[in-house]
């Protein structure tokens, strides 16, 4: 295996099976749908196929299938982290989830967001690694330059809150503008600045009906859990130019996918 390999890369099928889920490395579909406590309709959802044709032998669909086992891979991972606990994997499926936007990880699925959930168990799991091997070194998993400790209390107090608004509008990436960080204060109650907060988003492909709308109401809920007025700028919408260089050079992270 080549070494350069980026340290999740193969992260993606846990090993080892934890919930018992393959069979001489065949998926049982039943032990899946048992585990999740699906119904024949919830898989039907998931699958996007009719509530009749849901079967788990043999004449499975092949959409089904493929659903199911996409499931497992992403249930096994979350097992891996827990040390094997299925107790614990089941109750963390089931419960409402705060970087969800406090839906549980079960609901998710059932919602047709399950490629949402996966990317955002990955990045996760890769952050888990990175601060494990950084434990030795000194090294965070921030950019160059940031560190968590530079991000001033307000955001540090709501990156919680902050993530789960990303993950709800697609965003990529959410930096704070390095040349205003000083000014964001810890909120009304430190008696700091109030004035606006400039952020730099990177937006994925629109959730939402349109960019616009995308852009809109993630910039309004910021707003509102922050209790600040918003400056939120596009990278991508900028010309090249010297500030556009600075802001690159100078914004400290908040927010990343690991994509």
């Amino acid at each position: 295996m080549n070494s350069s390999a980026p340290a999740g890369l193969f992260a993606t099928i846990p090993d080892p099976d934890h919930l018992g889920f393959w069979q001489d490395r065949k998926l049982s579909p039943v032990a899946v749908v048992r585990f999740l406590r699906f119904t024949k309709a919830d898989v039907a959802r998931i699958a996007l196929v009719s509530r009749a044709s849901v079967r788990f032998d043999h004449k499975i669909p092949a959409n089904v299938l493929e659903r199911l086992a996409q499931i497992a891979v992403l249930c096994g991972r979350i097992a891996g982290h827990f040390d094997g606990d299925a107790s614990k994997t089941l109750v963390w499926f089931m419960t409402g989830n705060p970087l969800l936007g406090d839906m549980s990880p079960r609901d998710m699925i059932l919602r047709g967001r399950y490629e949402a959930l996966r990317r955002f168990v990955m990045q996760a799991l890769e952050r888990d690694a990175a601060e494990q091997l950084a434990g030795s070194s000194g090294l965070g998993d921030n950019d160059p330059g940031t560190a968590p400790g530079d991000l001033p209390p307000l955001i540090l107090a709501h990156q919680a809150a902050i993530s789960a608004l990303c993950l709800r509008y697609g965003v990529r990436q959410l930096a704070l503008s390095g040349a205003r960080a000083g000014l964001v204060g810890s909120g009304e109650d430190s008696g700091e600045d109030s004035g606006d907060i400039e952020l730099v988003v990177e937006f994925g492909p629109p959730g939402e009906p349109s960019v616009a709308r995308q852009y809109g109401d993630f910039k309004r809920g910021l707003g509102q859990l922050l209790g600040r007025s918003i400056d939120l700028l596009e990278l991508s919408a900028m010309q090249d130019c010297r500030l556009k260089r600075h802001i690159q050079r100078t914004r400290l992270r908040i927010y990343a996918t690991a994509a």
